[in-house]
C-alpha cells in the first residue's frame, strides 16, 4: 500500500508493541465502540415490549444495523483516501454518538429502521482502519498479540454491556441508558482525535484494476465466509441471547443479562492466550480449536436441558473469543499493498451482513415460527461446518 512519507505518521512503522500506548488507547476506542452496539441486545426485551415489536421485527433490528455497516465497510476505502485512517475513526464515533442518541428518541418502527441502518453506517468505519494501523505499527512477529490485546475491546464489552445496562436500568429508562451511551461516544470521539497515534497516511484511491484485483482473490472470498461465521458465534447469538433467555428459559430479564455478561469473563484470558499460541503454534490449529468450541457449545445449549445452561453459555463465548485472533492476524496479512484496504473492507462488509445481520435474523424468524432452539441449532451447524475452509486459506 502506497503511504505518505513515514513522517506523516506520529508513530513509526513496526516499533509500537502490543501493550504500547497507541494500541492501548485503539482498545478503549474500540470497547466504547463495541459497548455501544452491544447495549441494545439486553435492553431488547425492554424495547420489545414498549414499543410492541416482535421476535422477527427484532431480529431484523439487526439486520439493518448490518447492512449499514456493511454499506459504510464498502465505501470506507474510498473514505480512507480522501481523509486518512486516524480522522475515519474520530468520524465514525463521532457519528455514532448522534446515532445512538436518534435511536433512544425513536417511537415507530420505520423510525427505528432508519436510525440502526445510521448506526450502522457509523460502526462500519472503525475496523478498516483500525486493523491497517496495527498491521503498520506493529513488528509481524507480535501481530498476533497486538490483535488479541485489541480483541479485549469486543470481549470487554460483550461484559460490561448487559451489565452496565442493569446497573442504569436501576435510575433511567431504556431511552435514558442510551443517551447516556451516546454521550460516551461523543467523548471518546474527541478523545481519539487530539491522543490518538497512528493514522495519519491516506489509502491509495481505489480505482478499477484494484478493486477487479481484490474481487478475484479467492482468499477474500474465503475469508468474508469466516468471519460470517465468527460474527454469527459472537456477535449474532449474543444479540438474541438474552431474548432467548428470557422468553424459553424462563429466566428474568435481570438473570439473564447477569448470566450473559459474567459468561464473557473468562473469555479475557482465552483471548490472549489464543494471541500467544497462533503466534507460537500457528493461526490453524488455534481456529479449529475456536470453531469446535463455539459450534459444540451452542449446539448443546440450543438441544440440551436447562442445567447444562449456564456452561454451555461460558462455553460458546469462550470458543468466539479464541476464534478472533488468529482469523484477524489472518485478515491484516491479505491482500496484496495495493487492494489491501479494499480487501479488508469488502471481506468485513459480506461477513456483517450475514453473521451480524442474515443469522439473528433468521433465527428471530424461526423462534416465531416454531422456538429459538430451532435457529440456534442451525447456527451451530453453520459454524461447525466452517472447518471446511481452514484447509482452503491456508494454501493462500
Amino acid at each position: 500500500m502506497t503511504f505518505l512519507p513515514p513522517e506523516t505518521a506520529s508513530t513509526n512503522p513496526g516499533s509500537a508493541r502490543p501493550l504500547s500506548r497507541p494500541i492501548l488507547l485503539m482498545t478503549l476506542t474500540f470497547f466504547i465502540n463495541f459497548v455501544t452496539r452491544s447495549m441494545i441486545a439486553p435492553l431488547l426485551p425492554l424495547m420489545e415490549a414498549e414499543l410492541g415489536l416482535s421476535h422477527t421485527r427484532s431480529g431484523l433490528l439487526f439486520f439493518f444495523f448490518s447492512l449499514g455497516g456493511s454499506i459504510s465497510l464498502l465505501g470506507s476505502s474510498f473514505i480512507l483516501s480522501w481523509i486518512g485512517y486516524h480522522r475515519t475513526i474520530t468520524t465514525g464515533m463521532l457519528a455514532m454518538g448522534l446515532f445512538v442518541f436518534a435511536i433512544g428518541a425513536s417511537s415507530s418502527w420505520p423510525a427505528m429502521v432508519a436510525t440502526f441502518v445510521l448506526l450502522g453506517l457509523s460502526t462500519g468505519l472503525y475496523i478498516p482502519s483500525a486493523l491497517v494501523i496495527i498491521q503498520k505499527i506493529i513488528p509481524p512477529a507480535m501481530l498476533s498479540r497486538a490483535m488479541a490485546v485489541h480483541e479485549m475491546a469486543p470481549n470487554l464489552g460483550l461484559i460490561s454491556a448487559p451489565l452496565l445496562v442493569q446497573f442504569m436500568l436501576g435510575g433511567l429508562s431504556w431511552r435514558g441508558v442510551l443517551f447516556v451511551t451516546a454521550a460516551a461516544c461523543l467523548v471518546t470521539a474527541a478523545g481519539w482525535s487530539r491522543f490518538g497515534q497512528g493514522g495519519q497516511f491516506k489509502a491509495p484511491r481505489p480505482n478499477r484494476a484494484n478493486i477487479a484485483q481484490a474481487l478475484t482473490r479467492s482468499e477474500m472470498w474465503g475469508l468474508s465466509a469466516l468471519f460470517s461465521v465468527g460474527l454469527a458465534a459472537e456477535v449474532g447469538i449474543y444479540n438474541l441471547l438474552p431474548l432467548f433467555l428470557v422468553t424459553e428459559r424462563g429466566l428474568t430479564l435481570t438473570q439473564a443479562n447477569y448470566l450473559v455478561g459474567l459468561s464473557r469473563i473468562p473469555t479475557l484470558a482465552a483471548v490472549l492466550l489464543a494471541g500467544y499460541v497462533s503466534d507460537r503454534l500457528g493461526w490453524r490449529r488455534t481456529l479449529a480449536g475456536g470453531i469446535l468450541v463455539a459450534g459444540s457449545a451452542l449446539l448443546l445449549l440450543a438441544l440440551g436441558p436447562d442445567w447444562i445452561m449456564p456452561p454451555c453459555v461460558v462455553s460458546q463465548a469462550l470458543g468466539s473469543g479464541i476464534f478472533w485472533p488468529p482469523a484477524l492476524s489472518a485478515m491484516a496479512r491479505a491482500g496484496s499493498s495495493e487492494t489491501k484496504a479494499i480487501v479488508v473492507s469488502w471481506a468485513t462488509a459480506c461477513s456483517s451482513v450475514i453473521g451480524a445481520g442474515l443469522v439473528p435474523a433468521g433465527i428471530g424468524a424461526l423462534a416465531d415460527l416454531g422456538s429459538f432452539s430451532w435457529g440456534l441449532t442451525a447456527a451451530a451447524i453453520l459454524i461447525l461446518s466452517s472447518l471446511l475452509l481452514i484447509p482452503i486459506l491456508e494454501k493462500r
